[in-house]
């Protein structure tokens, strides 16, 4: 005895052997689904990395062009730099030029300004530097009334101070001497001369001469005692400015006596 089961009754086994083409398309859909789903993963992948190497690619160009601001400022700063030392360097004081006489001031003198006043001075270099060194002045004659007045008598001492090679080649100097008042024994003014002094021959002044000084000077006054470093706040009046002239003393050798 047979039994046929009618459609309905076959089971699903039996439907899909009847409608193969619906599993077909079912399983090809979803293939196409997997597939659609995997490029949509790669293009938001793709998207992101896109937009990181965007954003990457943005903050390397910030950091570059902060960088290159920094070496920028540093080679403007250097240059700036070099600018100053040049600038200087050109700025700077003249080289002092070696003297024509090595000796300089340093020795014994005679010398005189007119008929005011004569002075026998020694004029020493410093140890170290032989540009610059001291000086005093013995004075042989002082015209009376030269300081203070035809009868105020009064006496000066040496004068002392100090000289220096300058950039022309000559040589500044400043000394101070006190005039000392006879009735009471106390300083009455206090000295100060100042000038350059030039080793030149008299008769031709372009000719270097190592034994032969000519002396500017200005002869400057104020009552009452100051110290040189009081110098800028004393009221020092110019009582007279000119020219003077000094002679080196020359060395005599005296040979011994024959035994």
């Amino acid at each position: 005895m047979s039994h046929s089961l009618g459609r309905d009754e076959q089971g699903p086994k039996a439907r899909r052997c009847q409608r193969p083409w619906i599993h077909r398309e079912t399983q090809a859909s979803k293939r196409l689904y997997e597939k659609l789903r995997e490029a949509e993963k790669l293009k938001n992948i793709e998207r992101f990395d896109c937009n990181s190497c965007q954003v990457n690619t943005e903050t390397l160009m910030k950091e570059g062009q902060k960088m290159k601001t920094k070496q920028n400022f540093t080679i403007a700063l250097i240059a700036l730099l070099v600018i100053a030392v040049i600038s200087s360097t050109a700025w700077a004081k003249k080289p002092v030029p070696p003297p024509a006489c090595p000796a300089g001031l340093t020795g014994t003198w005679v010398g005189g300004a007119g008929n005011d006043i004569h002075w026998l001075a020694a004029h020493t270099s410093d140890s170290l530097d032989p540009t610059k060194g001291e000086m005093i002045m013995n004075w042989t004659y002082i015209k009376p009334g030269f300081i203070g007045g035809i009868s105020s008598g009064f006496t000066l001492t040496p004068g002392h101070g100090v000289w220096q090679l300058n950039n022309d080649g000559n040589y500044d100097y400043t000394w101070y001497a006190y005039a000392i008042d006879p009735n009471t024994g106390n300083i009455a003014y206090t000295i100060r001369v100042s000038g350059v002094a030039m080793l030149r021959d008299i008769e031709n002044p372009t000719v270097p001469n190592c034994d032969i000084a000519i002396i500017y000077y200005n002869f400057d006054m104020v009552e009452g005692e100051f110290f040189p470093w009081d110098s800028n706040t004393a009221n020092f009046q110019t009582i007279t400015s000119g020219e003077a002239g000094e002679m080196r003393v020359p060395l005599e050798v005296t040979p011994l006596p024959e035994p």
